[in-house]
């Protein structure tokens, strides 16, 4: 094969590998199309990286092809004539050591796709505390219509009213932040009463504004005392509500009920409720000590509405922008969403990687498997004759087909143990990234390894069976 006609099918293969590449460019789009606020990626085709995986894989190709011609270049006539096909097996270092590094290459990135898929599996198998079906959710913020003080507590009850009366609507509610949305408020802005603690110690909680039907709409049950009351107004006294973990770190031997958060700002409130753990600001972060607060007393300046529906959130939509219309034209609906798409968003990421991971192993493992059929396919086409004349003198199908495939065998388990190693570097590097599970985790590695060893059996086994199929009198006469 001439370097023209190489140069020509290169070009081929990588005017295929960019329309490969522009169908991926759309998948990818769609990936990220869900990632969090923050996270992005330019998946446009830029012609300079084009260009330079061009030169890459032509130069690959000539490489690839230069290195065959070289060595034919350099045999000696009289023995190239003298030389029979059933000589015996030929060593083939270069193309053994090619297919044991593709192998290797294969183990590092089979094995990075079982930890990115098992994370993403953790992650979407979290019970955030609450129930996320079903839920609308929606930012109004009356600040821009003029609304301060007093006004605004009562713009949000209205609201709050009249959509929990709209068809489809189980319950309303309102809070602060959206969970799961990861933003949050709080720190050290209360001491407890009765409980000194300083320094490091000194308590720390996320603080969460919500409304009465909070908790009901939330799927969030009370363990201990009540909720909010509409009564829980500005002027009377002033109650929390806590979560377990409050009450765990801070309160662990005592009745939570009735203890006095004495806030920074001079202010005091009561507990009046205990609630069940949920995730606040991200699914991946443990669940922090929160405080609930009624927005008639503690004023916000905007909140999110979240309305429960039985009919899938989408078609309620358009009914709860009227109903704010109605109430104020000046203050529109932002921020439309549901509470399964803001969950989505912040394991994004995690799908992102699961899947590119994915898919770089399965083209990987379909190369290790097209080069290992290449080289025991060759191999058994120049022994032919060989197998045809042990099959002559009482060679079974099994003794042609095993050495073979423990060829291939052997070549697969040297390409695990060259890339064992470079699975526990990059182990370390991907730490970060994952999420209920290790980076050396031995279940995804041992999963990794029996798939390529899988592979390789298969990839061996179509030669194997041509060979142990070869009829003797044929390969005899070719000879």
């Amino acid at each position: 094969m001439t370097a023209a006609s190489i140069a020509s099918r290169c070009c081929s293969c990588s005017g295929a590998g960019i329309l490969l590449a522009y169908w991926g460019k759309e998948a990818i789009s769609r990936l990220v199309a869900g990632s969090a606020e923050g996270l992005h990626y330019d998946t446009a085709l830029d012609l300079k990286v084009l260009g330079f995986l061009l030169a890459t894989a032509l130069a690959a190709a000539l490489l690839s092809g230069l290195l065959p011609a070289l060595r034919a270049a350099g045999v000696d006539p009289l023995t190239g004539l003298k030389n029979r096909r059933a000589l015996g097996p030929a060593r083939l270092r270069a193309g053994r050591m090619l297919v044991a590094a593709q192998i290797a290459l294969s183990l590092l990135l089979v094995t990075a796709a079982g930890l990115y898929v098992r994370t993403l599996v953790n992650l979407v198998g979290i019970n955030p505390g609450f129930a996320t079906e079903n839920l609308l959710l929606f930012q109004v913020i009356p600040h821009q219509a003029g609304y301060h003080g007093a006004r605004v507590a009562e713009f949000y009850d209205r609201v709050q009213q009249a959509l929990a009366a709209l068809p489809g609507v189980r319950s309303a509610a309102l809070t602060q932040f959206k969970l799961l949305g990861g933003t949050m408020s709080g720190g050290n802005f209360f001491t407890l009463s009765g409980h000194p603690r300083e320094g490091a110690s000194a308590p720390n909680a996320h603080r969460l504004t919500v409304s009465e039907t909070f908790f009901t709409t939330m799927g969030l049950p009370l363990l201990l005392g009540r909720g909010f009351r509409t009564g829980d107004v500005e002027g009377a006294p002033r109650v929390v509500v806590v979560n377990e973990t409050f009450v765990r770190r801070y309160l662990s031997a005592e009745n939570a009920l009735g203890q006095i958060l004495q806030g920074k700002d001079g202010r005091d409130w009561q507990i009046v409720g205990v609630c069940r753990d949920a995730k606040y600001t991200d699914i991946k972060n443990d669940i922090p000590a929160t405080v609930y607060f009624s927005f008639r007393q503690e004023s916000v300046g905007g909140v999110y509405f979240v309305l429960r529906t039985s009919l899938p959130p989408p078609a309620v939509t358009t009914a709860a922008r009227k109903v704010v219309a109605a109430l104020d034209p000046a203050i529109p609906l932002a921020d439309i969403t549901t509470q399964e798409q803001v969950r989505n968003k912040r394991i994004s990421q995690e799908r992102l990687f699961a899947t590119l991971c994915s898919a770089l192993a399965g083209l990987a493992m379909l190369l290790s498997c097209l080069g290992l059929y290449g080289l025991m396919a060759y191999n058994v086409a120049r022994r032919t004759s060989e197998i045809g004349i042990r099959m002559a003198l009482g060679a079974t199908a099994r003794h042609v087909a095993g050495p073979i495939l423990r060829e291939a065998l052997l070549l697969a388990l040297v390409g695990l143990a060259v890339g064992l190693p470079a699975v526990f570097a990059a182990g370390r590097l991907i730490r970060s990234q994952l999420y209920g599970v290790g980076p050396h985790d031995p279940l995804a590695l041992t999963a990794a390894s029996v798939v390529l060893l899988a592979v390789a059996l298969l990839a061996a086994w179509l030669p194997a069976r041509r060979a142990a199929r070869i009829d003797p009198m044929v390969a005899l006469r070719c000879e």
